[in-house]
């Protein structure tokens, strides 16, 4: 039986005794995120308009309050506080306390938002505030009222599983790739105030995440026995969290959260008699064995099907959660999340911090230690000051982390902060993180202020949207490092030089194409901003090294390394035949070598470098070692180039989709579009639910939808841009590397796959294992057999350069 909420008791006598107004004089404490796409829009759906919002941004209040009607703004909450009957309290976690505790006393009813408080004594002093004074306190935690999840409690409480086992839950997304974009289903938009001010955040994945998740298991399973609790953070904020539970009714628990990877975003249960599988967002039960566990009937409220367009849509798990404390208030009745539900989640919380211990990730040696030579500069810039620019991407995320564990103070130049979970886990006195973007106006003014100090700059940020941003950015900050004295270190691409030449490429071969010609294609954006450079250099003695690598891999790339496993994954991943085009691959590691080699060697001013791997795998070889290391060899398929062609040229609507969602000025009113489509997809969905599903109190009340780990059909073909680059026979030297930088790689193929493969192993280990796959051994990168992808023989002649 579900369980019944708890009877009506009058109310206490005290402040909030006295008043029982029929309109709600409601404030909302905290204008951040959740407030604006949350809260704001939920209470102007319930028909109640907020008399008040408090934040010390008073121009972004004022903008709130004048798109949501809301009459009053203050900085301070004891200018409206008594003016308030009720207030959601939507601050920094770390102020939930302090801001809550003086409305409670007051008698104001209130709702606070997860993390309920920054410990378990503090929300003891929360509840028994309210208990004194009667006000109604209720927590955020909307996830409760996902039907799917009351249903899931009603069985687990009617004993339908039997004896719980297990329970397995995964929440995470990859916020590098997601940041200032929605994250499907979750409701959360533009995670920007993530990791903007640490001491802020009360924490980071695991105090912001976790609190949903592990009140909705003590909430089906009861207390916890013991705990095994680790996470990444290095003195700032976890990126990656994993809990192993030990229930007092038996069962065993598994949580991962993470900001670095993509999860399932899934709730499993497994008993002696059956198991279910659940979204975490959504009225969605997505597996249950045995089928008849879908027919059991539990009383849920009239209307409970599925549907819900994320946490904070239209009638969503949100909106119910203010409705429900609303009428609680009105109704002189608990909420159906009281505050009281909060303390055994603050105090599980409090026990998995004091005894934290440090993740188990995937190893980061597995090719040994850095050559002598990159391991020498990084100790000649310990106790240095060095900005970066593109510190949130993959090569700056790397070369962040080897200068922070070289002993090196970092300055980032961050322009989006949701994107910072990588390097936001090492402390404030190693790593200091500023907003600042080189292509917004007004930016020669700050730039002075962000090089104080600084002994090399790294500019790494590549805005793929505008090139003219680019340029503008670089030509700032070179003109600001000359009038200084600041070696800068710019990171260009090999591909500044397109096409390519079927023999050996070097850099007098780059250089030419950087100032393109009669008949010659644009030149590219990296290719621009060298060119302004080197005059900087000539003109006003800037020392300027470019770097030029080649094919990028390794653990955290978006381009090289996760669209390949991803596209793996999902179904085949196609190449042109034979598959014998060279590939230059270079492992990230080396090429953060380099970068610190160019911060400190003389000879290296003034120069252009290619960075690229010892060796030249082809392409096949490259998407060879993926798949092994996903257990997936079978997945590659070759095919024609013509019949790539013809494949391609039916999707060009939708590349120019993709084309114009990348555009500055065209994505507003594309979004409006979208947006108002999605409208209309939810009426006429819901239309059909109505009209279809039984609403019964059983599962079958909700969306089924099979979770399938792999689709088995799905092709994924190069890119009009790739299938010119994959079967060029280009070999990149790096003889001028070697000589002036002192430039050599330490990863091979076979090693670099090894660590690679551990990362990926890391990263989509739940879809592998969903997908009943055969893992190899740590090692196992042998070239793949000629039985299975023949190769012309001139291509084995030819893999080996005279250089080597």
């Amino acid at each position: 039986r579900v369980r019944e909420r708890p009877p009506v008791s009058p109310r206490p006598a005290g402040a909030a005794a006295a008043r029982a107004p029929r309109r709600l004089r409601v404030g909302i404490v905290g204008c951040g995120a959740l407030a604006t796409y949350g809260y704001l829009p939920a209470l102007a759906r319930l028909g109640c308009r907020p008399t008040a919002l408090v934040d010390p941004r008073l121009d972004f209040a004022r903008s709130l309050a004048a798109r949501f009607g809301v009459p009053r703004v203050a900085e301070d909450l004891a200018e409206v506080a008594p003016d308030l009957d009720a207030a959601i309290v939507a601050a920094p976690p770390p102020l939930h306390a302090a801001l809550s505790l003086p409305l409670l006393a007051a008698g104001v009813h209130t709702l606070v938002e997860k993390p309920f408080a920054p410990n378990a004594a503090d929300a003891r002093r929360m509840i028994e505030a309210a208990a004194a004074s009667g006000a109604r306190l209720a927590v955020g935690h909307q996830r409760r009222f996902l039907f799917v999840n009351r249903w899931i409690e009603a069985a687990v409480r009617a004993g339908a599983l039997g004896d719980l086992l297990q329970v397995t839950a995964a929440e995470g997304r990859n916020l590098r790739r997601a940041a200032g974009r929605s994250l499907a289903g979750t409701g959360r938009r533009r995670p920007d105030y993530w990791n903007r001010a640490r001491a802020d955040c009360g924490g980071g994945v695991f105090r912001d995440w976790g609190p949903h998740l592990l009140d909705t298991l003590l909430w089906w399973l009861g207390p916890v026995r013991s705990l095994d609790y680790r996470d990444d953070a290095e003195g700032g904020l976890e990126a990656d969290a994993r809990l192993e539970l030990e229930f007092e009714c038996g069962a065993a628990g598994v949580v991962e959260l993470s900001r670095l990877r993509d999860l399932p975003d899934t709730i499993r249960l497994e008993g002696t008699q059956g198991s279910l599988e659940a979204s975490l967002y959504r009225n969605e039960l997505l597996a249950a064995a045995p089928e008849s566990l879908r027919r059991l009937r539990f009383p849920l409220p009239p209307g409970a099907a599925g549907g819900d367009e994320g946490i904070w849509g239209p009638g969503g798990p949100g909106e119910r959660l203010v409705a429900d404390w609303l009428a609680a208030i009105e109704q002189d009745r608990e909420p159906f999340v009281p505050g009281v539900s909060a303390l055994p989640v603050a105090a599980l919380m409090d026990r998995c911090l004091a005894g934290r211990r440090p993740a188990r990730r995937f190893s980061n040696g597995a090719a040994g230690p850095a050559p002598e030579s990159a391991a020498a500069a990084g100790a000649e810039l310990r106790g240095k000051t060095v900005l970066v620019t593109g510190a949130t991407g993959f090569i700056g995320g790397c070369l962040v982390e080897r200068l922070v564990r070289s002993g090196v103070r970092v300055r980032a130049a961050v322009r989006r902060f949701g994107a910072a979970a990588g390097i936001a886990r090492f402390p404030p006195e190693s790593l200091e993180m500023r907003e600042f973007d080189l292509a917004a106006p007004g930016a020669d003014d700050d730039l002075d202020d962000l090089l104080d100090g600084c002994a090399v700059v790294f500019h790494l940020a590549l805005d793929l949207e505008s090139r003219a941003a680019n340029l503008e950015g670089a030509k700032r900050l070179g003109a600001a490092c000359a009038r200084r004295g600041i070696r800068l270190v710019f990171t260009s691409s090999y591909t500044v030089r397109r096409p390519w030449p079927d023999g050996f490429l070097t850099e007098a071969e780059t250089e030419p194409a950087t100032t393109g010609g009669t008949g010659a294609p644009p030149p590219s954006a990296n290719a621009l901003c060298e060119v302004a450079l080197q005059r900087l250099r000539r003109e006003r003695g800037l020392e300027v090294v470019v770097l030029q690598p080649t094919i990028v891999y390794g653990p955290f790339s978006g381009h090289w390394t996760d669209r390949p496993a991803q596209a793996l994954l999902d179904g085949r991943l196609v190449l042109p035949s034979p598959g014998d085009g060279i590939c230059n691959a270079v492992q990230v590691e080396d090429v953060v070598s380099a970068l610190l080699l160019a911060a400190v060697r003389e000879e290296a001013v003034g120069e252009t470098f290619l960075i690229s791997g010892a060796e030249h795998p082809t392409w096949l070889e490259f998407h060879a070692a993926y798949a092994r290391a996903l257990g997936r060899p079978e997945a590659i398929r070759l095919r024609p180039r013509e019949e790539i062609e013809t494949l391609l040229r039916r999707g060009r609507l939708r590349r120019l989709v993709t084309w114009a969602r990348r555009r500055p000025r065209l994505r507003k009113p594309l979004g409006r579009v979208k947006r108002a489509g999605q409208r209309t997809l939810r009426r006429i969905r819901a239309a059909v639910r109505r009209a279809t599903l039984r609403r019964d109190g059983s599962a079958r009340s909700f969306v089924r939808k099979r979770a399938g780990a792999l689709s088995g059909g799905a092709e994924t073909l190069p890119s009009p841009r790739h299938l010119e680059e994959f079967p060029s026979r280009c070999r990149v030297r790096i003889d001028k590397a070697r000589r002036l930088l002192g430039y050599e790689p330490a990863f091979d193929l076979a090693r670099g796959m090894a660590q690679t493969g551990e990362y990926l192993r890391w990263a989509y280990g739940a879809r592998i294992s969903a997908a009943g796959t055969r893992i190899p051994a740590a090692g196992d990168h042998r070239p793949p057999a000629a039985a299975e992808h023949p190769s012309p023989p001139e291509a084995a002649a030819e893999a080996r350069p005279p250089e080597a």
